[in-house]
């Protein structure tokens, strides 16, 4: 009786020893994956904080650009293409090389202003009927516009993902995700292949008519 007693302490303290093995163990898995989440999360802070500074730079040039241009500054309303066509055209834009999809009720020429920014874009699109953008203006999701923080309503932006890339007029305020710069029409999205993947990387370029 007495030996099963002292059997059954040894097997207890043994099993006793396994748990806290065990528990330490997951206690450092937890430290791990907080420190990681720890370390993800002031990544992403940085990412918005550094989007948030460009937006401003960006907004910043392009209004001094406008003022010493002599072409007419950005309209405070809306300007860009029409809601009433959804065709595709090429347009060129010069010092850039580049070749860019816009509505055919665009200008086909355009000029690089030199801002750039890169950043996580999106789209956007199933929405209620009729709805108005932050500009006032309707949202088609047929036509090339977008959303951003901080540049002027009728602010055009050359988006390129994947080496396809479009011209989209700024309509609308957005997107506050975390990273990300620049939401597109569901149109938009379309002709760069962003539409299926969802969410992507994309550069962005302000660009004027020429």
């Amino acid at each position: 009786m007495l030996g099963q007693i002292r059997s059954d302490r040894v097997a207890a303290a043994r099993l006793a020893g396994v748990l806290a093995v065990r528990e330490q163990r997951q206690a450092m898995l937890v430290a791990q994956v907080a420190a990681r989440r720890g370390r993800a999360q002031a990544a992403l802070d940085g990412q918005q904080s550094y989007a948030d500074s460009l937006s401003k730079k960006v907004s910043s040039a392009l209004q001094a650009e406008q003022s010493t241009s002599n072409d007419s500054p950005a309209p405070s309303a809306p300007a860009g293409p029409s809601t009433g066509s959804h065709a595709v055209a090429r347009a060129t834009v010069a010092g850039h090389g580049g070749t860019y999809a816009v509505l055919t009720t665009d200008p086909k020429s355009y000029k690089a202003t030199g801002l750039k920014f890169v950043g996580k874009a999106t789209w956007y699109g199933n929405v209620r009927p009729n709805m108005r953008t932050s500009s006032g203006r309707a949202f088609d999701e047929r036509d090339f516009t977008c959303a951003h923080k901080t540049l002027p309503f009728g602010t055009r932006i050359a988006v390129t993902y994947g080496g396809r890339s479009v011209i989209v007029v700024v309509t609308d305020r957005g997107p506050y995700g975390a990273g990300r710069v620049v939401d597109l029409s569901k149109h938009a999205a379309e002709v760069i292949g962003l539409k299926s993947a969802g969410v992507g990387t994309v550069h962005c370029e302000v660009v004027r008519p020429a």
